[in-house]
């Protein structure tokens, strides 16, 4: 090796060293400086959020609040308010709204029949026959509150026909099929 360095001119030499010294810098700079200012990086970014957090920590009881009843109001499109009805309360509660959103809209209740429908993953279906009379436009918007009222049911079928028994009178007849679902427990 003495011979090869003996070999050298002055000129190179140095350069050699410089080299060395330039590659042994570069090294314990990337392995060592630059870590170090990512970390930096990473800390003083969080420190700028949670700077801001904190400085907008008034905004946080109204943000929970709104989250609430966001919360509130997907379980209620979820659930409806029956969330925690036995079944036999469930089949009184949906029969009793659709009889009140009957009354509100000039509609028939011809009849209810509640059943079990399916299970389907981790939920059983609640399945209920409804029969139901009167005008187009009646039906129309009972269908409408039906959808406001119980937010929780799905219409799997419906058939429209004209009142075979009265067929001078504008009344429909509608046969609707329609589902609740509930966690099995």
């Amino acid at each position: 090796m003495l011979k090869i360095l003996n070999k050298l001119a002055p000129r190179q030499l140095l350069l050699l060293v410089w080299g060395m010294v330039l590659l042994v810098s570069a090294a314990l700079v990337s392995n060592m400086l630059v870590p170090k200012v990512k970390s930096y990086n990473r800390v003083s970014n969080s420190l700028v959020m949670l700077e801001g957090v904190v400085s907008s920590g008034k905004n946080l009881s109204n943000e929970l609040f709104d989250m609430r009843q966001k919360v509130e109001t997907v379980q209620r499109r979820l659930h409806g308010d029956i969330a925690d009805f036995p079944l036999e309360r469930l089949e009184a509660h949906v029969i009793e709204k659709l009889q009140s959103i009957s009354w509100n809209h000039n509609i028939q209740l011809l009849s209810v029949t509640p059943g079990i429908g399916d299970t389907v993953e981790e939920f059983r279906e609640i399945v209920f026959e409804i029969n139901i009379s009167g005008d187009y436009f009646d039906l129309y918007s009972w269908l409408l509150q039906l959808a406001d009222e119980l937010g929780f049911i799905i219409i799997r079928q419906f058939d429209i026909n004209s009142n075979k028994s009265r067929p001078n009178d504008n009344q429909l007849v509608m046969r609707i099929s329609m589902v609740a679902y509930r966690a099995i427990s």
